[in-house]
């Protein structure tokens, strides 16, 4: 009897350890990016908070392999089968290169940028602990502009710098976000479910600067306003 409880007892401590950075390999982690559309209305803008939403969700998926991750947006319908969509987040992200590519489409064109991870933020690490899903994190503070930071949770016991924004310069994946504008929410990680199709670069797409990608998006713009 003591035997069987012993067997059960550790069967339960293995169920519930983390998993660490060399366990994790191949893998989809789950966020809920949750924009404070109030919080980012400016001058005039804020005289049409009574006619929207106060918060738009989206939900993205970050696959990973191998040093190698991509964050995607999920479309999700809405009320009404209306399709709500603040971002279209494509972004492939390599730490073994490096490298970063944000893919974009505009009307039947399709274009990417890149770049390398060479951090520049300034982050102060902080003091403060907590569990999401099975995962101890630890805190860490990003200043993104001189009036705005954001508080990034990320787990040492998982691979360092990817996060659902990018790279960032911690060591250990991010699974949460918090500022005043948007936050990333943790929902959950598959195992063993990362789609490798999505971990390289995708064909069709033309490589532009980003100040390129910027005339061509206010191209696109104009096009698409009535006459």
């Amino acid at each position: 009897m003591k035997t069987r409880q012993a067997i059960i007892t550790l069967m339960v401590v293995l169920g519930t350890m983390t998993l660490s950075a060399q366990d994790f390999t191949n893998a989809i982690i789950k966020y809920e990016q949750k924009i404070n559309v109030h919080a980012n209305l400016s001058g005039a803008q804020k005289a049409m908070k009574a006619f929207i939403p106060e918060f738009v969700s989206n939900n993205l998926e970050l696959h990973y392999k191998d040093g190698v991750a991509r964050i995607k947006e999920i479309k999700s319908e809405q009320k009404g089968g209306i399709q709500i969509s603040s971002s279209s987040q494509d972004i492939l992200l390599d730490i073994n290169n490096k490298t970063t590519k944000n893919f974009t489409n505009l009307g039947e064109e399709k274009f990417y940028t890149e770049s390398i991870f060479d951090p520049k933020e300034e982050i102060k690490f902080l003091d403060n602990t907590k569990e999401i899903g099975r995962y101890n994190c630890k805190s860490a503070e990003m200043k993104i502009n001189k009036d705005e930071t954001m508080i990034i949770w990320y787990c040492e016991d998982l691979p360092a710098y990817f996060s659902p924004m990018g790279l960032l310069q911690v060591p250990g994946m991010v699974l949460e976000l918090e500022s005043e504008k948007i936050s990333y929410i943790f929902k959950g990680i598959e195992q063993n479910a990362a789609d490798e199709s999505l971990l390289v670069t995708p064909e069709g797409y033309k490589k532009v600067t980003e100040e390129q990608l910027m005339d061509l998006t206010e191209e696109h713009m104009e096009d698409m306003m009535p006459e």
